[in-house]
């Protein structure tokens, strides 16, 4: 059997496999981004943008069960609560890769998308708005990008944690973690 799991091989495998997670949402949402920049179809636009919505919430579910299920192959005594810390550490560091690309994207190549949409936004709402209110949706437009920054951050951190945590209840398989690693004696579970 391989190596028993520990803390620090943890962390290592949820780094490599953080950055894969990161970087495939961020390559979907840079690809909604320039089909949205580029596209003038505007129904095609939303269609391929569920499209590829539809690819990276799916996509991440099976890659997470791919890669706790991975986890128990490669690792000798991985527990339920070893595949929530794993799925957990991935989330935290795929959140931050993917929240740095949509930064990215927001202050280089969506930047003209994000300030048309906000143009949008104050043209059809801000008639009704008192002057404090419209003063204060020009300041946000500063603090936009930070605060899109944080808040997917944030969530694509929750989300991930919740997932690891639904995951992790049925990886590794109930009794997998039972099985004794070559040197242990064997007990009959009670």
């Amino acid at each position: 059997m391989n190596e028993k799991i520990n803390n620090s091989l943890l962390w290592n495998a949820a780094g490599k496999t953080g950055l894969v997670f990161g970087l495939f949402s961020g390559a979907c949402l840079t690809l909604k981004q320039l089909l949205a920049i580029h596209w003038d179809s505007v129904t095609g636009v939303a269609i391929a943008g569920i499209v590829l919505w539809a690819v990276e919430f799916f996509g991440c579910i099976w890659m997470m069960a791919f890669f706790m299920k991975k986890l128990c192959r490669d690792y000798a005594g991985v527990t339920s609560l070893d595949t929530y810390r794993y799925g957990r550490r991935i989330a935290l560091l795929s959140a931050l890769i993917f929240a740095a690309i949509n930064l990215l994207l927001m202050l280089t190549v969506a930047k003209e998308l994000t300030e048309t949409a906000l143009e949008e936004a104050l043209a059809q709402y801000g008639s009704m708005l008192d002057a404090n209110s419209r003063e204060a949706l020009d300041n946000l437009r500063g603090n936009l990008p930070a605060l899109t920054f944080f808040s997917q951050f944030i969530y694509c951190w929750l989300y991930g944690t919740v997932l690891s945590s639904i995951l992790s209840r049925t990886i590794p398989k109930p009794g997998m973690s039972d099985v004794p690693a070559e040197d242990e004696p064997w007990t009959e579970p009670e």
